[in-house]
């Protein structure tokens, strides 16, 4: 690894040192035509009769959705799989089932009939940052990157390790 912007960043990891840029919040998000669809924030357990989309088995995103809903105290009901975040935005969207998405992912692309929803309980979220190798030093130009990277977000949100 040269440098990588991943999510979550991994720890404890002996050649590479991983440093959060920022926390990323996961939300619901529901076709318009779903019941709670209209609602400013949900409970998480309010979904437990819902059929999720989910990443496929061995997908962090995964773990992360099915360890909160257990939180919740319920085990997802998994109606379709999708590898791509897209396609599962597209079954969300075709009224196909709920999921839960990070809040980035959502910015600049919230799909036709569809609405995110903020989580009240339990409270999901993911931190994103970059990992650089240990036992060597950065190239010039990586160097330079991974400055700007860490600049830009702590002028931006003032969060630091």
């Amino acid at each position: 690894v040269d440098i990588a912007l991943v999510a979550p960043v991994p720890r404890g990891l002996k050649k590479i040192k991983g440093e959060v840029l920022f926390l990323d919040n996961i939300v619901a998000l529901l076709s318009t035509d779903h019941p709670l669809a209209g609602r400013s924030a949900i409970a998480l357990s309010d979904l437990k009769e819902d059929s999720f989309i989910l990443f496929p088995e061995g997908f962090i995103m995964r773990d992360m959705v099915v360890d909160a809903c257990q939180e919740a105290g319920f085990t997802p009901l998994t109606s379709f799989e999708g590898q791509d975040i897209d396609a599962i935005k597209g079954l969300v969207s075709a009224g196909l089932g709920v999921t839960l998405i990070p809040e980035i992912t959502l910015i600049d692309s919230l799909p036709r009939s569809t609405v995110r929803v903020p989580l009240t309980g339990p409270s999901v979220s993911r931190n994103v940052g970059v990992i650089i190798p240990k036992e060597r030093e950065l190239m010039p130009t990586e160097r330079i990157f991974y400055q700007f990277l860490r600049n830009f977000f702590v002028k931006l949100n003032g969060f630091t390790n």
